[in-house]
Parts: C-alpha cells; sequence; structure tokens
C-alpha cells in the first residue's frame, strides 16, 4: 500500500475534497483503475476518483460517488491509499519533497528545517531541527497541523497544537 496523502477539507458544494499530498508522490499524475482506499482510525472506504486536479496549488479530488458538500465533509481526516507504487510516480528519491523546506507556525515563528520523514503506520513524522533551541522536533503530518505546503517558497507552515514542542523535548 501506498500512502497518497490526507483529505484535509471539502471544497465547493460539489462533493470535492482538498488533499495534502503525501511527500515524495505526485498523486497529480496517479492512475487509480483500481480506485483508492480510504483509511480513519475507525473506517476503511473504497472509492472511485472521477478526477483530480490543481486549483489555486491546492490537491483537489472528486470522487465517483460523492455529489454533495455533505458526502465530502464525511471524509475529511481520512488518509488515502492505493494499492501498488505503479499507480503513482515518486517525485524524487529518499525521504521526501519536503527535505530541506522551512517550517513555520501561523505566528510567523520558525520552526527550523525539515531533515528527515519518518513514515508511521497513520500519519508520517516530519523531523524539524534548527529552530530557536537548536533542538529536533518531530511534527505529525496531518490536516489539522500542516496548514499549507508553498513548493515554490519551499515553507511548511503548521497551526501546531499548544504544548507540541513541550512534548518533544
Amino acid at each position: 500500500m501506498v500512502f497518497l496523502g490526507k483529505i484535509l477539507k471539502s471544497r465547493g458544494n460539489r462533493g470535492e475534497v482538498v488533499v495534502i499530498p503525501s511527500p515524495g508522490i505526485d498523486i497529480l499524475g496517479g492512475r487509480f483503475p483500481d480506485g483508492v482506499l480510504l483509511k480513519s482510525q475507525r473506517y476503511s472506504l473504497r472509492k472511485e476518483i472521477e478526477s483530480i486536479s490543481a486549483i489555486n496549488g491546492r490537491v483537489v479530488v472528486k470522487f465517483k460517488d460523492s455529489h454533495t458538500i455533505e458526502d465530502a465533509l464525511r471524509l475529511i481526516g481520512y488518509a488515502l491509499y492505493c494499492e501498488t507504487n505503479d499507480s503513482v510516480t515518486v517525485i524524487e528519491e529518499g525521504p521526501g519533497r519536503l527535505m530541506g523546506f522551512e517550517v513555520q507556525d501561523d505566528q510567523g515563528i520558525v520552526w527550523g528545517a525539515i531533515t528527515a520523514i519518518l513514515e508511521q503506520p497513520l500519519n508520517p513524522l516530519l523531523e524539524v531541527t534548527g529552530g530557536p533551541g537548536g533542538e529536533s522536533i518531530l511534527i505529525p503530518f496531518t490536516p489539522t497541523i500542516i496548514h499549507e505546503i508553498r513548493a515554490a517558497e519551499k515553507v511548511v507552515l503548521i497551526h501546531p497544537p499548544a504544548g507540541l514542542k513541550e512534548l518533544n523535548s
């Protein structure tokens, strides 16, 4: 199974969802003839993709059986997986395309740069090193924390929960 990304939010009122792509995976160029598997902590769903597009710098996915905003809202937080590596293109070898990206929180404070991506069963962890204290911090790659990825600027914007830095010390 290949982790494609996480559903962050709904888009519009036609059942579309915004997906945060997995580091190093080109979901836009993917081929999914057998559909994809959506997983949460409790449920697994098999879905067929109608379309994948980039709109305003975001990856937007439309599933064949998702037609309303209510359908899309039910999918928020699900992780997307495909069966084989043949379905997607790896953007670059190694830990992924986010290596070296600067991480900033919503107050504009720089936490450091991504030095490793640790694959975990539910969510990858971004290892960020070189912030104000020089310590290494693990940040879960989840839609609730990863707010935006600005590839052109090599910046990842986060909305960290209270105590995330302290949890890592």
